[in-house]
């Protein structure tokens, strides 16, 4: 089976490591959407052992496997997280405000072979992640197949 490059975007509110009271549920109602995946402090890892460090709240774009040709690049899966972004933005700053929560926008590709998907933001992306106060996190891994 040959693998294929994989490209995933997330936007994720992270609660600071001493609030053990973070309730992901809350963010449900305050955002009025439902997230990708949610946990809490101490909740142990889906793979691997140990437990989580801090809660968090989290909105996926989904891994989907590169193919510029059909769409599907670092860009696309940008787009909407701008577009979760804009139509989020005052419920997000609000709750980070009232949960102590720290914002991340992180960026998963897996390059598989002679792959080389761009990296990238536009101004409108970056102006949005300023507004919310995000922190960004670009994780790349390489593998020959």
């Amino acid at each position: 089976m040959v693998r294929k490059t994989t490209v995933e975007s997330m936007f994720t509110l992270w609660a600071a490591e001493s609030n053990g009271d973070f309730v992901p549920e809350d963010i449900h109602v305050e955002l009025g959407i439902i997230a990708s995946k949610s946990w809490r402090k101490n909740d142990p890892f889906s793979v691997g052992t140990g437990v989580r460090k801090q809660g968090g709240w989290q909105y996926s774009t989904g891994r989907e496997e590169f193919n510029p040709e059909a769409g599907i690049d670092f860009f696309s899966q940008l787009l909407k997280i701008k577009e979760f972004l804009k139509n989020h933005k005052s419920q997000i700053v609000s709750a980070c405000k009232r949960h102590s929560l720290t914002p991340e926008l992180s960026c998963v590709m897996h390059v598989v072979g002679s792959d080389r998907p761009g990296i990238g933001y536009d101004s409108e992306l970056i102006a949005l992640l300023g507004e919310v106060k995000a922190e960004v996190d670009v994780d790349v891994y390489f593998s020959a197949v």
